[in-house]
């Protein structure tokens, strides 16, 4: 169930304001690399972060940075680079496991 309470508090936090310098910038990456971190997003984290990737293609469009994309396709390319991160998070610590389970048999078989 969505809640406007929880939803309110990511947006005080960190309010969203159009992004207008490269300080702007950073600290609203800053929240979203926090965000993408997160193994899974609530609702209102969902909705909060496709808030923010819009102020960032918007500041980012005015520089000619951002190829032209739509909404859909910049939040569908979001997603999918969430996806991605959070792939190869659980990827790196499967192999951690691994070598370490491989290092404590090596100590038992020694």
């Amino acid at each position: 169930m969505y809640s406007q309470k929880e939803y309110i508090e990511l947006l005080k936090q960190f309010p969203p304001r159009p992004i207008k310098s490269e300080e702007d910038l950073e600290a609203t990456q800053k929240i979203i690399n926090q965000l993408l971190d997160k193994p899974q997003l609530t609702a209102e984290e969902s909705d909060y972060l496709d808030l923010l990737c819009m102020l960032i293609y918007d500041y980012e469009k005015d520089l000619d940075i951002v190829p032209d994309m739509d909404q859909i396709e910049l939040l569908k390319v979001s997603s999918k680079e969430h996806k991605l991160k959070h792939n190869k998070k659980n990827s790196m610590a499967a192999l951690r496991k691994n070598t370490i389970n491989q290092a404590s048999e090596f100590d038992h078989n020694s």
